[in-house]
């Protein structure tokens, strides 16, 4: 398993025995059930349209790009020298991932979404070598993991 599924998965557990402890501090505890599993009654209409408007952006972006961030995730020195802006590439990767932050939030609490990014991407990995491959499982693992949480 790379180092940095690794860091994600125990930053996830982490968070939650935070949450476990506080909990079970004496006194009212405040309802931290939210945190752990979200809370999908206090999505709005609103927050649907801005999930679907980011998905698909994130989507169309992801589709465009595809065989630059081929060159760019597999060897950046590589991707530099054939002309691709490589600089770009990164900066646009970690806005895409605070997009698909900002959607899952809502939906699946701040803790299950660190987990909910890394373990069906590892997994894919572990399946398959080619990238488009390893997406397409991902988006399935992360699919299947969701419907286990609910």
């Amino acid at each position: 398993m790379p180092r940095i599924v690794i860091i994600g998965m125990f930053w996830s557990l982490g968070m939650a025995l935070g949450i476990l402890f506080i909990a079970l501090m004496p006194g009212y505890p405040p309802d931290l059930t939210s945190y752990l599993f979200g809370n999908i009654l206090s999505v709005t209409r609103a927050d649907l349209y801005l999930m679907i408007g980011l998905t698909l952006t994130v989507l169309l972006v992801i589709i465009i790009l595809f065989n630059d961030w081929k060159a760019f995730l597999f060897d950046e020195e590589f991707a530099s020298i054939i002309g691709l802006k490589t600089a770009l590439l990164d900066y646009l990767l970690l806005v895409l991932i605070a997009m698909t932050v900002v959607v899952l939030i809502r939906v699946a609490s701040i803790i299950l979404v660190l987990a909910l990014l890394t373990a069906p991407a590892a997994l894919a990995g572990m399946l398959s070598s080619i990238l488009r491959d390893r997406m397409i499982y991902a988006v399935k693992l992360f699919g299947e993991a969701r419907l286990l949480q609910l």
